[in-house]
């Protein structure tokens, strides 16, 4: 059976039907779906658009680096492993859009893993085969609102 999204093999923009698999070296992501690509150092930012996740998304976005940070390791060895979701449209309060995503996902995937980070942040999470969809709240000088899509092979640093 197929993962919801096609999650299990990649991040799938369905409006442009272009996958990007899952653990994709970054030379060969560049050349899938037109990738948006900012290079600083080592540091690589690529970034896709069109309709993805039901329409819910308008694209996603990832960084990768050659290099680990300690023992956590954010950007997956220069290998595609986790991507922030560009939520289309979303509610202005990150409170409201936590609620409504998650109730999005909830109708779609059934009830998810809720629990807080070591801030007091909401968190519900969903595994979806090798992937694991994330529908967060975290504050950087002011509180958001992201959704996160991680590979099994990503160590997140929030679990680590």
């Amino acid at each position: 059976m197929t993962a919801p999204f096609r999650l299990d093999e990649g991040l799938w923009l369905e409006g442009r039907d272009v996958m990007i698999p899952w653990l994709t070296p970054r030379k060969e992501l560049m050349s899938i779906g037109e990738p948006d690509v900012e290079i600083h150092g080592s540091q690589v930012m690529m970034s896709w658009s069109g309709s993805a996740l039901g329409g819910l998304a308008n694209g996603f976005g990832t960084h990768l680096s050659s290099r680990s940070i300690g023992r956590r390791h954010w950007h997956a060895a220069d290998r595609l492993a986790y991507a922030r979701v560009f939520v289309a449209n979303p509610a202005k309060d990150p409170r409201v859009a936590y609620a409504a995503l998650c109730a999005h996902f909830e109708a779609l995937l059934g009830r998810g893993r809720h629990w807080t980070d070591g801030g007091g942040y909401p968190i519900t999470d969903w595994q979806i085969g090798p992937c694991q969809l994330s529908v967060s709240i975290g504050e950087r000088m002011m509180e958001f609102c992201q959704v996160m899509l991680f590979h099994a092979d990503f160590i997140d640093p929030r679990s680590a």
